[in-house]
């Protein structure tokens, strides 16, 4: 159980530096590239994909720099051995950081895989090139760094590609 608790620590470490980096990324280039031919949809999905990175950022801060009881509540939650009455007896903040930080990356999954979708060859990429490919870096980059995350966490709870 110990080393799955590192593990989660580890990953929730990896993750603050990479919704840190894409939370930039995708709110300068929503804002700053907004006014171009295809900007207000992939604007708002950087805009948003910002809001939700920032979102985990500042959760997985609290709990890594603040308080390690936040940590250590995600963790149980996400492995369902805590009740919702245990998890509310800690404090609306430590309740609700806790939530955020097992559900923001779940939203963000499915922002991700819903963008990609959603992505088309066609005006964006001809009259926005930079912000198109930047767009679609950012959403490969969140998949990438979610399926890095559930490996760590994966392989420290004893699975692997061959065991699945």
């Amino acid at each position: 159980m110990y080393a799955q608790e590192e593990a989660f620590k580890k990953s929730a470490d990896f993750a603050l530096s990479t919704s840190t980096v894409l939370s930039g990324v995708c709110l300068v280039s929503g804002v700053v590239l907004s006014n171009t031919v295809c900007g207000p949809e992939l604007s708002e999905w950087n805009i948003v994909n910002g809001v939700l990175c920032g979102a985990l950022a500042a959760s997985l801060h609290f709990a890594l720099k603040s308080c390690p009881k936040v940590l250590q509540n995600a963790f149980r939650l996400s492995r369902r051995e805590m009740s919702p009455r245990e998890l509310m007896s800690e404090g609306l903040l430590v309740t609700a950081v806790s939530a955020g930080i097992v559900a923001i990356p779940a939203l963000l999954a499915f922002w991700s895989v819903s963008g990609l979708f959603s992505m088309t060859i066609g005006l964006c990429a001809e009259s926005a090139p930079l912000f198109y490919c930047v767009t679609l870096a950012a959403m490969l980059a969140q998949i990438a760094a979610i399926a890095n995350v559930a490996k760590i966490n994966m392989e420290a709870a004893g699975y692997n590609v061959r065991n699945i």
